[in-house]
């Protein structure tokens, strides 16, 4: 964790020091330097999570540099040799050290050599420049606020919010968007502050900045097997060493696991590696509140736990605790949200069980949470239309195979899928043109007055009704696409790091080499991850149809907490600023009909997303 902050005119006083070293809480006491004019403050702290983070001493500053990071490398062996580093003196460098060395040697260029998460700033003295990077996708987030004569950059957004002069004003745009929901990358909620996209390297200097993104990964299909077992093996092994990288802690391990594909192929692979070293792994299951109604959607299951138990029972050193929401709204736990990540959240639903994990983490002693978010678009992609494209590269005998196989999986959905499965991207397409697809909008905008549906009518736009399936440029599209701000902050509400590895650079950049066949394996939607899990997970989850919802009680949970919603409503229905947001009469409706039990999980997620909002703009933090 980090901040530099520089001022040009205003100089930053100890006081302002003292201030941005406190609002970096979380990990190891911060260390600050404040340069003799009060021209540059810059405040650095390791997480203590690393087992190097004990050599972790930054800022770092030289006469010519000043430079933070917060850094997870994978390839540190690789940066170390590449840097000619002694290994005896390597070994006692945080990441953080090497990642300053690696800018020093190869400059902006450094963040194509070096794999993992992390974000960096380095202010350049003499000519008064800051350069500041995130990884390939932003799994290490990085805020900025930059005017004409100051700018200051952190991961953390309540350190930017601590820096001096940095504006408090609401961005209304984004806020409204959120309700939609829309969030448009690079967004937050303060009208002065940015986050820096994944994949992306920013150049600051005297007021006038430049953005360009740095990761631009080989897409092409040049990865081709014969035997498709080949592409679970090869996805498998580079899987597998992922999940080892976010093993490196000097706490135990602890991972969500919720009966899914992606989060059950992570638990399992990381429960076979650590019983190696004769450790366990804590799992952790979102369950639905004991005697609350709960919905049961075609094609869903409401319980993981069923699921989740039968991984657990295959790998004797994985512990799994249920995590029931405890009588918790998503709105009673707002201000906890606001006050460790100065944001709300796109899904309060989600927050809850999520913050009770992090918290069951976090009393037990296990700094690290595994979890497979990035999952759906790499190792667990859903493909239809591998026969088309294997026809038409003139594959014909795997296109048959393949489409065989697809119509024994596909059978039981009915004959509409099989069509869909077999027509292709390219008559697809072609039908959209004879016969225009529905359209519809994204939900919440029925809670968004006419005047900012008019104003913002760019963001707005009308979305087709989606296909099943996508062609492989989508697929690789969403593989490499930035992940999007607004998240909890869990290292400053819980000193838990959340680590990914579905969200792996190398894993990801061997993905978008794969044709789509890779992603049918069987014939099976979502067939990699299928095969991949061969001998790792139950097949009752491996071939599991069905997909699982988290907290499917939430608009029971709604109705028993009606009088806290509706205080809720009343409050923002009183804010001014709301009013030019939130279609007040729309607000009030769909909060009377869940608090009389009407509503269903779609309709709460839309209220939680209108009053986090409008509780924020409110001031309710």
């Amino acid at each position: 964790m980090f901040l530099i902050a520089a001022a040009a005119r205003s100089p930053i006083t100890p006081d302002d020091a003292a201030r941005l070293r406190g609002a970096l809480g979380g990990g190891q006491p911060p260390r600050a330097w404040l340069s003799e004019t009060g021209a540059v403050c810059a405040v650095g702290s390791a997480t203590g999570i690393l087992p190097e983070d004990a050599f972790d001493h930054q800022p770092y500053v030289s006469e010519d540099l000043i430079f933070t990071a917060q850094a997870r490398l994978h390839n540190r062996g690789d940066v170390i040799a590449a840097l000619a580093i002694d290994a005896a003196r390597g070994a006692e460098m945080a990441d953080s050290a090497l990642l300053w060395h690696a800018y020093r040697a190869w400059g902006e260029g450094c963040v194509a050599r070096i794999t993992g998460s992390f974000a960096f700033a380095a202010w350049h003295r003499a000519e008064a420049r800051m350069v500041a990077a995130t990884d390939h996708i932003g799994t290490t987030e990085l805020f900025y606020a930059a005017g004409a004569n100051a700018i200051a950059i952190s991961p953390r957004l309540g350190a930017v919010l601590a820096a001096p002069g940095v504006s408090h004003a609401p961005d209304l745009r984004a806020l409204g968007l959120l309700i939609a929901p829309k969030i448009e990358p690079g967004s937050t909620p303060y009208r002065d502050i940015r986050s820096l996209v994944g994949g992306h390297l920013l150049v600051w200097q005297a007021g006038a900045f430049t953005i360009t993104r740095w990761w631009q990964p080989d897409t092409t299909p040049r990865i081709i097997y014969r035997d498709p077992r080949d592409y679970a093996r090869h996805a498998g092994e580079l899987f597998a060493r992922a999940v080892g990288q976010c093993l490196r802690s000097v706490t135990p391990i602890a991972a969500t696991v919720s009966g899914g594909l992606d989060s059950t192929l992570i638990a399992a692979v990381a429960a076979r590696q650590l019983a190696t070293r004769g450790m366990d792994l804590a799992g952790y299951t979102s369950v639905p509140e004991p005697g609350m109604a709960a919905e049961n959607l075609p094609g869903w299951d409401h319980d993981d736990w069923p699921f989740a138990s039968a991984l657990a029972r295959r790998w004797p050193n994985l512990s799994l605790t249920p995590v029931p929401p405890g009588g918790k709204s998503p709105l009673s736990v707002l201000p906890a949200i606001y006050a460790a990540s100065h944001q709300p959240l796109r899904n309060g639903a989600n927050a809850v069980w999520m913050g009770d994990m992090l918290a069951h983490a976090r009393d037990g002693g296990r700094r690290v949470l595994l979890t497979g978010q990035h999952g759906n678009p790499t190792i667990s992609t859903s493909t239809q239309y591998a026969v088309a494209d294997l026809w038409a590269r003139g594959c014909w005998a795997q296109a048959l195979r393949l489409g065989a196989a697809q119509l024994r999986w596909q059978a039981p959905s009915g004959p509409r899928a099989v069509l869909r499965a077999l027509i292709g991207p390219g008559a697809v397409a072609a039908l959209r043109r004879a016969v225009p697809l529905p359209v519809h909008r994204r939900q919440g905008e029925a809670l968004l007055t006419a005047e900012f549906r008019a104003r913002h009518a760019d963001a707005l736009d009308p979305m087709p009704m989606p296909m099943p399936g996508a062609d492989r440029n989508a697929l690789v599209r969403a593989a490499i696409r930035p992940i999007k701000a607004w998240q909890m902050d869990t290292l400053a509400g819980w000193s838990v790091e959340m680590r990914d590895p579905t969200a792996d650079r190398t894993l990801i950049e061997a993905l978008a080499g794969f044709p789509l066949e890779a992603h049918a394996i069987g014939g099976r939607t979502r067939g990699l991850a299928r095969a991949m899990g061969e001998g790792l997970v139950p097949d009752a989850i491996r071939l599991r149809r069905h997909l699982g919802a988290q907290a499917p009680e939430v608009a029971a949970r709604i109705a028993a907490d009606a009088a806290a919603y509706q205080a809720a409503t009343a409050r923002v229905l009183a804010c001014p600023r709301c009013a030019g947001i939130i279609d007040g009469a729309a607000l009030s409706v769909l909060t009377d009909k869940l608090c009389r039990g009407e509503g269903d999980m779609f309709d709460a997620m839309m209220l939680d997303r209108a009053l986090g909002a409008g509780l924020f703009l409110a001031g309710a933090a």
